[in-house]
């Protein structure tokens, strides 16, 4: 997650990797330029000084910047020839119609045969699974409480929680295994900590479920959970809005409502064929939208046009 001390980190190193950029897209004379985070000011003021087609790719739900992200605007606009937004989410947080006349959505993409994994296990108990950072704006003690009032309405279960902090944030790393052993679901909770490879616990799973707090750019592990054919459960804002119809490929719950989520949890867990048919919807959804290959096709087109105007105004 991007904050606001990071941002004076970024921009304190600025000058210097403006000037190595400058250097290499001369020397390289590259056609155009594509900075792929809404954070990093190099490539756009490089591509200025060089007179280079610029294009801005926006990932990130920028909440913690409040009055930076106004300043940020104007430089969006006037230093991008095309700007790319992950989701409407990501769109959404700009206030300029100008900025929003150059943008484009296009949603990122996965390669969906990387997710094919086995059929769901049967073996009595319901297995859970959720993957991201431990940080309080994802929501793992939401999910806590969820689970165990789903163990206190009588589900046999087991969870999975991927992921781990970021840098030396250890209190709230030992705050949920504090409120698991308080929960007295500890012996069904598993910290596996960071995996590089998600897919053995998505694998193992019968659901998949995002429970974050706040707005995100794109739980890209929404996709991924979808197309290994597993029945999602989200938090309803930000980006799973767009990635999930409610009750057709997915459940949505309020963010923080874990009544919502153990309700949520206990339907799809004592109910299969509900929850074969969502995963199911999931996974043609995310081939017939969120695939690797339309990503890539459109922002090839974009280039296209960028480059296609930029000769024009050279003639």
């Amino acid at each position: 997650m991007v904050n606001a001390r990071g941002l004076f980190k970024l921009l304190f190193k600025a000058p210097v990797s403006i000037f190595k950029l400058v250097c290499l897209i001369r020397k390289e004379k590259f056609d155009l330029v594509h900075t792929n985070t809404g954070v990093t000011l190099g490539g756009a003021f490089a591509a200025a000084v060089t007179r280079t087609p610029h294009v801005w790719h926006f990932r990130e739900v920028l909440s913690e910047f409040g009055f930076f992200l106004q300043l940020h605007q104007p430089l969006v606009r006037l230093l991008s020839r095309r700007i790319i937004f992950i989701t409407a989410a990501v769109q959404d947080q700009f206030n300029s119609d100008r900025l929003k006349q150059k943008g484009i959505i296009i949603h990122d993409g996965i390669n969906i045969q990387n997710y094919e994994v086995g059929q769901e296990s049967d073996d009595g108990q319901v297995v859970i699974t959720t993957v991201g950072r431990l940080a309080s704006y994802k929501g793992q003690n939401v999910l806590l409480e969820a689970l165990a009032k789903a163990k206190a309405g009588g589900l046999g279960l087991k969870a999975y929680i991927v992921g781990d902090i970021y840098g030396n944030r250890f209190a709230f790393r030992d705050s949920l295994k504090r409120q698991a052993k308080e929960l007295l679901i500890e012996d069904c909770v598993f910290f596996t900590g960071f995996q590089t490879d998600i897919r053995p616990f998505l694998e193992k799973c019968n659901l998949f479920i995002l429970p974050s707090v706040r707005p995100e750019g794109l739980g890209i592990v929404i996709l991924e959970a979808m197309a290994a054919k597993r029945a999602v459960i989200a938090s309803d804002s930000g980006s799973a809005r767009e990635v999930i119809n409610h009750q057709e490929d997915g459940f949505l719950v309020p963010p923080g409502d874990s009544d919502s989520m153990a309700t949520a949890i206990l339907k799809l867990a004592n109910d299969q064929k509900e929850r074969h048919r969502l995963a199911a919807s999931g996974k043609a959804k995310v081939a017939h939208k969120f695939s690797e290959e339309i990503m890539v096709g459109a922002v090839m087109a974009l280039y296209d046009d960028v480059l296609g105007s930029q000769s024009g105004m050279e003639c």
